[in-house]
């Protein structure tokens, strides 16, 4: 049967991915729909990614915090990570969600995500999101910092072709309050 529990104080550093029909960078999809584990203290640093080909808009997420199956997510951060260009896919995905197909419940929240010093060249990324499920299920304190996005400074969503939905506050670039 499957592993169940919590995890913290993952550390991956120093690492090249090529993950071609699939996800480089992904957390949080599965884990125990009657429990309430928890992911946290997650550090990528000093990352190449390389392609990302995933038709299917749902799977979707090269650097995707994604909780589901009522996991929390705090305290993630993605740090020196250069994105090559890809053929289908996108770049940043950050939500609560239910994937009907493999999960029963979604998942409780996502808070504390850091990306920073992320640089990406490119024209195979569909638009990311930032999503939570409900307003108990929230996505919360998302910070971009010094993200270039073929070669322009991310000072908004839509500078890196990313969609804010509902039930996701605190999101912020470069110049955040926390």
């Amino acid at each position: 049967g499957p592993i169940l529990g919590s995890t913290r104080d993952v550390y991956v550093m120093n690492s090249t991915f090529w993950a071609d029909r699939a996800h480089c960078l992904f957390m949080g999809t599965h884990g125990n729909p009657q429990g309430q584990d928890t992911i946290q203290n997650v550090l990528f640093k000093n990352i190449q990614l390389l392609e990302h080909y995933e038709p299917i808009e749902r799977y979707q997420g090269i650097m995707a915090v994604n909780s589901g199956e009522n996991n929390v997510i705090q305290k993630i951060r993605f740090d020196s990570i250069v994105v090559e260009d890809f053929n289908r896919g996108q770049l940043f995905n950050v939500q609560v969600y239910l994937n009907p197909d493999y999960m029963t419940v979604p998942g409780r929240s996502v808070q504390d995500v850091e990306f920073k010093n992320i640089y990406y060249n490119g024209t195979g990324d569909a638009p990311g999101r930032i999503s939570g499920y409900d307003s108990t299920r929230m996505v919360d304190n998302i910070r971009f910092k010094n993200v270039f996005y073929n070669g322009k400074r991310v000072q908004k969503a839509s500078d890196a072709q990313i969609r804010v939905f509902g039930f996701a506050t605190n999101i912020c670039f470069d110049s955040c309050a926390v």
